[in-house]
């Protein structure tokens, strides 16, 4: 278990995840291009019941479940999953098609917390 410090609302704290689990992060934090208090922040805004680093694994899950559902094919996005949720792309120059995922996991992990009160 790896604890690191975060800043959360300008409170500092502490998130404590397995070795693994920071290293699925650390990629999501490359990919997205967003900071782990970035990150932090937006997984505490749509938490209810759960502990923050209880919350940070179930995003991190959802994100590769959903990642793992979307296949690229001809510049086309397809989703298995069949969700209401929009994904947002944009082409940066001369690179693949860029599909930001996390508002999609977000929204996911928001609806199992309001179910689980």
């Amino acid at each position: 278990m790896l604890k690191k410090n975060i800043i959360i609302a300008y409170r500092r704290t502490s998130l404590a995840l397995e070795v693994y689990f920071w290293e699925c992060l650390q990629l999501i934090l490359a990919y997205e291009q967003i900071s782990l208090n970035e990150f932090c922040m937006l997984v505490d805004q749509h938490r209810q019941n759960s502990s923050l680093s209880s919350a940070v694994r179930v995003v991190i899950l959802i994100y590769f479940r959903t990642l793992a559902s979307v296949r690229l094919e001809d510049d086309e996005i397809f989703a298995s999953d069949r969700t209401d949720i929009p994904l947002q792309f944009h082409e940066p120059d001369a690179a693949p098609i860029a599909v930001t995922l996390l508002p999609v996991a977000l929204q996911k992990f928001a609806i199992i917390e309001s179910r689980a009160q």
